[in-house]
């Protein structure tokens, strides 16, 4: 009987966390407000593979390799 009544009150539970979720689809995501220059070019640039467990450890990465594809650059600084 008593792990019946641990089922049941693990699932009102469950339940009750539900009720406070949204209902329906999730609102649009608003845009940024400053993306940078969309248009600017990113200059070429090599990267090296030094992970020693991946399988493609040594490797040289550049933009061009990415063709076709789609390239998320991000370059951050700190100070």
């Amino acid at each position: 009987m008593s792990g019946r009544l641990s089922r049941i009150g693990l699932l009102v539970g469950l339940l009750s966390l539900g009720a406070g979720l949204p209902h329906g689809p999730a609102p649009a995501p608003a845009a940024p407000s400053d993306c940078g220059d969309p248009t600017a070019e990113i200059p070429d640039f090599a990267l090296l593979d030094m992970n020693p467990n991946s399988p493609t450890y040594g490797q040289e990465y550049t933009q061009d390799g990415f063709l076709g594809r789609v390239l998320v650059v991000y370059w951050a600084t700190a100070t």
